[in-house]
C-alpha cells in the first residue's frame, strides 16, 4: 500500500472516531436531562447518526423550593426552570411542563410563567381535579435564556415530621409540531418539621411522671425552670379540674423538657397552638415528686363524650372526647395533625415497678365542637 493510501485510511479512521466521540458526549442522560433519542434504523450512515444530536432539541429541567424546612400550615414557593441543554441544536416544539402536587400540600396560587425564550402563546393553569400544575408553549427558542414556572402551595395536615417532602416535575417536547415526544424530569425535596425555621422533630413522647408511687426518696425534686404562662387555663369537669394553668414545654434535641412542669398543664412546643386548627397537645404529671397522684392521675377515667374546656384569649373552646389510646413512648402519631381542631391530653401509663419507669403513654383526644366569647 502506498504512503498516500495509508494517509487516506488514517484520516477516515480519525474522522469516524471524532464523530463517535461527539455523539457520545452529546448523548443526554441523568436526572433533569432528556432520555437518549431512539436508535436510528439500520443502514443509516454513521455521519448522519452523529449529526442528529446537534439538530435535535434537547431540554433540561430543574426545580427549587423557597424553604429548606416546612411545618404544617407553612408556605412553599416552587420554581421550575426549563432550558436548552448545551448540545441542543434547534427550537423545541409542543413544550409541556407538568407537576402533580403530593398529598401533603394544597394549592395556594399560581402558576406564573416567567419571561424566557418561549412563544407568546404560553398557557399556565392549575387543575384541581387532578392536582396538576401545567405550563405549555408551542415552541421554546434555542436562545434567550430559560423559561420559568412559579407556584405556591401550603403544607397540610398529612405532613409527617422528619421526612422528605418530594414531588416531581416533568417537561415533554418534540422536534417538530406533532412529532415524537421526549421527556425530562426532576424533583425537589423539603424536609418536614414541627417548626418552619429549623428541623425540629421529637423522637419520643415526654415522660410526665416521677417514679411509681413509693419508689422515689423525698427531697430529690429537680429545681423548677421558669416558664412564661400562656394566660390560658384548662377545665375538665369529670376530673374536677378547673382553671388549671398552661405553660410552655420546649422541644430541644428531639425531646420535650418537662423539668419545670410542676402541677401545671404543659403545651408541647411544635404542636398546634391551643384553640387553633391542628392537634394541640397538653401534658401533665400522673404522679408528683413524692409519688402522690398528679393532675392527670385520673385521666384514664375519661370516656368518649366527656367535655374538655379550654379558656384562652377571651374565648371558651369546648372539646368532646372522641378517642382514647394507650401507646408506646415511641408512638408519635398521637401528636401529629389529624385534621380539624383537636386537643390531646397526654400523660404516663402502665407503671413498671421492676424498671421503675412507665411503659406507656395515655392519650385522650377531643375534637372542638364550640367556640364562644368568654362571659
Amino acid at each position: 500500500m502506498s504512503k498516500q493510501a495509508v494517509a487516506r485510511s488514517l484520516r477516515k479512521f480519525a474522522t469516524a472516531a471524532v464523530l463517535v466521540a461527539l455523539a457520545c458526549a452529546a448523548a443526554p442522560g441523568g436526572t433533569g436531562m432528556a432520555a437518549p433519542a431512539p436508535q436510528p434504523g439500520q443502514g443509516e450512515p454513521a455521519q448522519t447518526r452523529a449529526a442528529s444530536y446537534f439538530v435535535d432539541a434537547v431540554l433540561s429541567i430543574s426545580k427549587t423550593a423557597s424553604v429548606e424546612y416546612v411545618a404544617a400550615g407553612g408556605l412553599i414557593t416552587y420554581s421550575i426552570r426549563v432550558q436548552h441543554a448545551i448540545f441542543s441544536g434547534s427550537a423545541a416544539r409542543d413544550v409541556v411542563v407538568t407537576d402533580v402536587l403530593p398529598r401533603e400540600v394544597d394549592y395556594v396560587r399560581g402558576p406564573v410563567c416567567g419571561l424566557g425564550p418561549q412563544s407568546a402563546d404560553r398557557k399556565c393553569a392549575y387543575d384541581p381535579s387532578t392536582r396538576t400544575i401545567t405550563a405549555s408553549w408551542s415552541s421554546l427558542g434555542l436562545a434567550g435564556g430559560a423559561a420559568q414556572v412559579d407556584f405556591t402551595v401550603r403544607a397540610n395536615d398529612n405532613l409527617r415530621c422528619g421526612r422528605d417532602l418530594e414531588n416531581l416535575a416533568a417537561v415533554q417536547w418534540s422536534n417538530s409540531p406533532g412529532g415524537v415526544p421526549r421527556t425530562a424530569w426532576t424533583k425537589s425535596s423539603v424536609r418536614t418539621s414541627l417548626r418552619a425555621d429549623s428541623l425540629v422533630c421529637p423522637t419520643v413522647l415526654p415522660g410526665t411522671a416521677f417514679r411509681p408511687w413509693g419508689l422515689r426518696p423525698l427531697g430529690t425534686a429537680p429545681a423548677p425552670r421558669s416558664f412564661t404562662a400562656f394566660g390560658m387555663s384548662l377545665e375538665i369537669p369529670r376530673l374536677g379540674i378547673s382553671q388549671m394553668n398552661i405553660v410552655n414545654v420546649p422541644l430541644a434535641g428531639g425531646t420535650w423538657d418537662i423539668s419545670g412542669l410542676a402541677d401545671n398543664a404543659g403545651w408541647l412546643e411544635g404542636t398546634a397552638t391551643p384553640g387553633q386548627r391542628g392537634n394541640s397537645v397538653l401534658t401533665a404529671h400522673v404522679t408528683d415528686i413524692y409519688g402522690l397522684p398528679g393532675p392527670f392521675a385520673q385521666l384514664d377515667t375519661l370516656a368518649v363524650g366527656d367535655q374538655v374546656v379550654l379558656h384562652a384569649s377571651g374565648q371558651v373552646f369546648t372539646y368532646v372526647v372522641q378517642n382514647i389510646r394507650d401507646v408506646a413512648p415511641s408512638d408519635l402519631s398521637v401528636v401529629e395533625d389529624m385534621g380539624g381542631a383537636v386537643l390531646t391530653l397526654l400523660t404516663c401509663s402502665r407503671p413498671n415497678y421492676t424498671t421503675q419507669t412507665y411503659d406507656g403513654r395515655l392519650a385522650v383526644q377531643a375534637v372542638l365542637v364550640q367556640q364562644i366569647q368568654a362571659p
